[in-house]
Parts: C-alpha cells; structure tokens; sequence
C-alpha cells in the first residue's frame, strides 16, 4: 500500500534532491513510528509517497492511529492533503521488468 502526502510550501520536504532524505527525516521518523518497515518510495515535487507493508497484521492495525494523528498534526508538519493507493498488478509487473 502507498500513502501519498501533498506537502505545503516551506514544509519538511526538500526541492534540492540532495537535501531530500534530510528534508522528509521528520515526517518519516512519524510515519515509521506507527508502522514499522514502512518506506520512503519517492519525492516528485511536493508530493512525497512512502511504502506502507501490508504484510505484519500488528503494522495493520497501527494505520487508524497513523491516520488520526496525520490528521491532528497536518498543519505541524506542513502536510496539504493525503491519499491511500494500493500497488496495481500492472505496476508490479513494470517493476519485475525494471530490476
């Protein structure tokens, strides 16, 4: 499963590739808090999208919780709107191709 963030101007996120991983430090660190083995996928612009592993059912259950603090904390860390998109088989299989 994917979780996409739009973030706001001046947020967390980093426009300068090099300083990327150190710009989403802060909201990865949150993500990861509640759902452990979870993944910084890619950052395009101001959206950012992490890897969420639906395989460890304790990781699961963590996501309503994640979900309401993102909520409560979006204008804390500059976090415009988020979405959920579960992998497509199409996607997997561009993927499998890539490697």
């Amino acid at each position: 499963m994917q979780l996409g963030l739009l973030t706001k101007p001046n947020s967390y996120v980093s426009h300068d590739r090099s300083q990327s991983f150190a710009a989403n430090y802060p909201i990865t660190k949150f993500i990861q808090k509640y759902v452990h083995g979870s993944r910084l996928l890619e950052q395009i612009g101001s959206e950012v999208i992490y890897v969420l592993p639906t395989d460890d059912v304790n990781s699961v259950k963590k996501f309503e919780q994640l979900f309401a603090d993102l909520d409560r904390y979006m204008d804390r860390m500059k976090i415009k709107n988020y979405g959920l998109s579960d992998t497509t088989l199409e996607e997997v299989m561009l993927l499998c191709m890539i490697m």
